[in-house]
């Protein structure tokens, strides 16, 4: 009996040893697995991502066609190629003195606004 109780043990041993080895490699196709689930996610997370910009960009195109014709924009593009340097800063420039302008016109308004109820004020005294 001492020979099969041995044998028994060896074939257990033996048996553990192949139950252990077959649940590693279940574990690492199972982290293998997950590792593949997180790169679909990642893939996932990245076509929504694309896709939520694609409909912001045809959103942005359907308000566009709305307000401005297809044959305009051409038109727009056509011109804009045209406009030299010199052109360019020429209207930045007009822009500045436009902004300057504004500046003064509103700083009057304010100064007689002022005025006008100092006088207002003035006349309710008197």
């Amino acid at each position: 009996m001492p020979d099969n109780n041995s044998s028994n043990n060896i074939g257990l041993t033996e048996y553990n040893r192949i139950v252990i080895t077959q649940l590693e490699n279940i574990n690492q196709s199972i982290q293998s697995m997950n590792l593949k689930l997180n790169e679909l996610e990642n893939k996932v997370l990245a076509l929504n991502i694309k896709e939520d910009r694609v409909n912001h960009i045809l959103d942005w195109k359907n308000e566009v066609v709305s307000t401005v014709s297809i044959d305009d924009l051409g038109k727009i593009k056509r011109k804009t190629f045209n406009i030299s340097l010199e052109e360019i800063n020429e209207m930045k420039t007009q822009i500045n003195l436009l902004r300057e302008f504004k500046i003064r016109a509103v700083t009057i308004f304010s100064v007689v606004q002022f005025i006008m109820t100092v006088l207002l004020f003035w006349k309710n005294i008197t």
